[in-house]
């Protein structure tokens, strides 16, 4: 290459045709990656023709890296200024520009700042805040207000409260106007997250008075109401937790009756744990549910009662719920206890066809 030729691309890179660069960018969309300037491994037989194409190739390989990088920041620049349609074209400008490798800490952070501000426009806010970290790390002075506004903006986006937080709080330190609506965000994000301590609080202060309540019977307590066991039944919003009779020191359980064959249920809020599940059954049908048009569940006596747990177990009806607590209920959710009711015949089969197996207690 003749000096004349050395300068003559050299002029080219550092007055080359903006609008030519952004319309060839802009084409390149649905082309393969190889056939971007930025990434050809080889010039076409045509270069020499293509002024925008020679331009970006005189800029990949002329000057000092820290040249090569001020003027991949200065193109990411550019398609940024398109707004929302440049993003990703910036996006690879800065990219480019941070792989020159020039060893300039305050040009590097200018890099990540602006990628980080390609990744807010593009949705991805976990690169956001790394750029932005990142920036910090490398020009804390120059970067940490415009670093600290998009590690804010892309926390928020992502719920993470506490990385908002910090660059909130510094953001107010270092007396910055920060973006109304996303402090609004913010708060919002923090009020939930209150709210969402106090019912898991309230949650595990129930869990432990029904573990005071239940004792030593051999029975564990989780948390939540399975959904496996609720699956296709109209089940109450509020169920209720077991309490203990002043008088007679006895447990009363909250017991849930499920219906598969008419997806029905019925919650029975307060069962002495000496009550049959045949009382249980004369209890509920003493009147006919409007639900039993075919009159299915009129005779208690045809009607067979399942219990799940890992397994499905058919419970005599003769059986009372102290019986049944750390023998077969080993394990009950919230301190309900949800039995099956079917009839006889194909409902009951149905039900123990869907379980596999069946077991008798």
């Amino acid at each position: 290459m003749t000096d004349d030729e050395h300068l003559g691309q050299d002029e080219l890179a550092a007055g080359m045709d903006r609008e030519a660069v952004r319309s060839k960018i802009n084409d390149l969309d649905a082309r393969p990656i190889e056939e971007f300037p930025l990434f050809m491994q080889d010039l076409p037989q045509d270069a020499d023709a293509n002024i925008p194409l020679t331009a970006i190739q005189a800029m990949l390989h002329e000057g000092t890296p820290y040249e090569q990088a001020l003027n991949f920041k200065n193109q990411g620049n550019e398609c940024f200024q398109l707004g929302p349609s440049g993003y990703v074209d910036a996006r690879t400008f800065y990219t480019r520009g941070l792989a020159c490798g020039c060893e300039d800490g305050p040009l590097e952070a200018i890099l990540h700042l602006n990628r980080a501000a390609t990744n807010l426009g593009l949705g991805n806010f976990g690169d956001a805040i790394r750029d932005a970290q990142r920036a910090l790390e490398l020009d804390n002075a120059a970067s940490e207000i415009k670093a600290h506004r998009r590690i804010f903006q892309a926390a928020v986006a992502l719920q993470k409260v506490d990385v908002a937080r910090i660059s909130h709080r510094r953001l107010i330190e270092l007396e910055v106007r920060v973006d109304e609506k996303t402090v609004k965000e913010l708060e919002h994000l923090e009020a939930q997250l209150a709210a969402e301590e106090l019912q898991r609080k309230a949650q595990e202060a129930e869990l432990e008075r029904i573990r005071s309540i239940i004792g030593s019977c051999g029975v564990e307590v989780v948390a939540g109401v399975d959904s496996t066991i609720l699956n296709n039944f109209e089940s109450p919003k509020n169920l209720p937790t077991v309490l203990r009779d002043r008088r007679t020191k006895r447990r009363l359980w909250p017991v849930l009756l499920l219906y598969p064959a008419v997806a029905q249920s019925d919650i029975l809020q307060a069962v002495d744990e000496s009550s049959t599940i045949e009382e249980l059954l004369q209890m509920v049908f003493t009147e006919p549910p409007e639900w039993d048009v075919q009159g299915k569940y009129r005779n208690i006596k045809k009607l067979r009662v399942f219990w799940y747990d890992e397994r499905l177990v058919e419970v005599k009806k003769s059986r009372n719920i102290g019986e049944l607590l750390g023998k077969l209920v080993t394990k009950i959710e919230r301190g309900i206890l949800p039995f099956y009711v079917c009839p006889e015949g194909q409902d009951s089969d149905a039900l123990i066809k869907r379980f596999v197996s069946l077991e008798t207690f």
